[in-house]
């Protein structure tokens, strides 16, 4: 069986949904009918019951490991030619059936520092788990460790834990704000989350920081075709193998042959060979960090000349200090701390100096900050998003403009997303989801009197504090994205996750954000997505997905209705107003 089937059935798998995955092992069998790595993921693919959802995390190991040998498997060395390009197929650090090569990756003995891809063992679940410990030791004894947390956040990427490991790849951001690499291992991670359109904007980063390296390209190719920008996505694919044409012009070449032999299909879907998912891109990418690659220390910002180039990795030169915090100069506010970043830009923790109150001081991109006219456009929505009081709505309590910096002020919410409540609880009880959704219904609802659509609700966008909850970025995440796609030609305009079909051709409506209303509402829920890792546009418009009553049995039979029409895919189908929605959701989840 060739390597690649192998590799589109475990690449299904990592997707997350088992229908999916179930119809591309049956392709798989089809043409392989007797093979007994096919046959034994066929079976612990069979091991669904009524009321239980099946544990793809769990499968994806139990296939892997059926795909490796023994040694492989106690964390031994992989045979030279037969690697399985997997999630798994690279390791973060030193085993000990292995040495270690240059910033704690790993080769087999023997290999020499410009082995290939091919020539480096995957570590075992096991190995990873410990290998994590390893760097945790490492952050425990220096919490500035940029590097450190760069490892284990690459390390946990490969375990799946991917809101750790988004967490530790900002915080290494934030010690070390000028490094490419740390921007691109974002983007992949951003891209397992499924946040589209912050990983394209965090590629874009790369590609600035640094436009010599071959990865920040062959990233933001990865993160194009995420949004079938097939085009671009082959231009940076074609940048990335003239830089580096060892690693990337093969892939270059066949993914062009596949553009013109398969103009009905979509390029970089699983049934296409060419890029086999995510996972072999990624791999390809994050091959550099392993020896006689530069790593994460080396990937500095553009040098002018060849005297001042960042010297081999042997002699790595230290990190450079931090720059200074733009906008620390900004009048009537002190900066004290940068608290993330996204898409839209840079968000602070500030003190407005002269109400003497917390603020949120959210640093625009430059790229709408320094466009005259799509500054002007932005300031006006800004101010009309700026005028929605309401107690379940984050408050824009100035726009302040300073040079060619652009920030909003928000107010400051001393409480959680939900994004990282469910990160750490997995899902709500249905008495927590009802007092949660009360309140993000009658926020829109306001806001949806005014005029003023979301377009953007995702559960980082919604706020928790106590009892109270809060949405945030209405219309502004839209309108920054909206200028970036005008500029870049990258047109989706949202997080693709939670977006309605019709917003994923430009269509946007109130109803837009009821779609991502019921998407938020299955989640808290289920813990889960619910068009799983893809969400792609076939799926919401075939309303693919299990209801909520078989991914939790213990939930009333009527929640089912409430999601169905939420998720709609005709506009005309779903609920018109989020307080509709709420009265059924009360319904069926108060207690009776």
């Amino acid at each position: 069986m060739p390597p690649q089937v192998r590799q589109n059935v475990m690449n299904s798998i990592q997707e997350g949904d088992p229908k999916r995955a179930r119809t591309v092992l049956e392709q798989a069998l089809e043409q392989h009918p007797d093979h007994p790595w096919l046959r034994s993921v066929q079976r612990l693919m069979a091991q669904e019951r009524p009321g239980q959802a099946l544990d793809m995390k769990k499968i994806q190991a139990q296939a892997l490991a059926l795909a490796l040998p023994k040694t492989w498997e106690e964390g031994g060395v992989a045979p030279a030619q037969s690697v399985l390009a997997s999630p798994l197929s690279w390791a973060a650090a030193p085993s000990p059936a292995m040495r270690s090569g240059a910033g704690g990756m790993v080769t087999a003995p023997g290999a020499s520092p410009n082995a290939s891809i091919a020539q480096h063992s995957p570590l075992s679940l096991q190995g990873l788990s410990r290998q994590e410990s390893h760097w945790s030791g490492k952050i425990a004894l220096n919490p500035k460790d940029w590097e450190a947390h760069w490892q284990r956040a690459l390390i946990r990427k490969q375990l799946r834990e991917l809101r750790k490991a988004l967490a530790d790849i900002e915080r290494s951001i934030e010690l070390n704000e000028r490094n490419a690499w740390t921007r691109a291992l974002k983007a992949l991670i951003l891209l397992d989350l499924q946040r589209h359109d912050e990983a394209l904007a965090t590629a874009d980063e790369a590609t600035r920081l640094d436009p010599t390296d071959a990865r920040t390209w062959a990233t933001r190719s990865l993160a194009l075709r995420r949004q079938d920008r097939v085009e671009e996505s082959l231009a940076d694919l074609k940048t990335a193998a003239e830089l580096d044409p060892r690693q990337f012009a093969q892939l270059y070449s066949q993914a062009l042959g596949e553009s013109r032999g398969r103009a009905n299909k979509p390029l970089f879907s699983a049934a296409n060979a060419v890029y086999a998912g995510a996972a072999g891109l990624a791999l390809l990418i994050i091959a550099a960090a392993l020896p006689g690659r530069r790593g994460p220390a080396e990937m500095r910002s553009p040098q002018p000349n060849a005297a001042t180039a960042t010297p081999p990795a042997a002699t790595i030169a230290p990190p450079p200090a931090a720059p200074a915090a733009p906008g620390a100069g900004l009048r009537g506010f002190q900066i004290i701390r940068k608290m993330g970043q996204g898409g839209m830009g840079i968000v602070y923790e500030g003190l407005d100096q002269v109400l003497q109150r917390k603020v949120a001081l959210k640093r625009l991109r430059e790229e709408v900050a320094a466009a005259p006219r799509e500054r002007k456009r932005f300031l006006k929505e800004a101010r009309l998003v700026a005028s929605l009081k309401h107690p379940n709505i984050v408050e824009i309590h100035s726009v302040v403009e300073q040079g060619d910096e652009l920030y909003l002020v928000f107010e400051h919410i001393d409480g959680q997303s939900l994004d990282q409540i469910l990160e750490r609880k997995k899902s709500l009880s249905s008495q927590e989801t009802l007092a949660l959704m009360t309140q993000v219904c009658a926020a829109l609802d306001h806001a949806h009197g005014q005029g003023i659509i979301h377009q953007d609700l995702k559960p980082s966008n919604i706020m928790v504090s106590g009892g109270t909850v809060k949405v945030m970025d209405f219309g502004i995440a839209r309108r920054v994205l909206e200028t970036l796609s005008t500029m870049s030609r990258h047109e989706v305009i949202g997080t693709p996750a939670y977006m309605a079909p019709e917003q994923e051709m430009g269509q946007f409506s109130k109803e837009a954000d009821i779609f991502a209303l019921g998407v938020c509402l299955y989640e808290t829920l289920a813990g889960t997505h619910p068009f799983g890792c893809g969400a792609s546009y076939l799926q919401k418009l075939r309303q693919e997905y299990r209801p909520l009553t078989q991914v939790s049995p213990s939930l009333p039979a009527g929640i089912d209705q409430i999601t169905s029409r939420a998720l709609a895919p005709m506009p005309a189908q779903r609920y018109h107003a989020a307080g509709e929605l709420l009265i059924d959701l009360k319904g069926v989840l108060s207690p009776s």
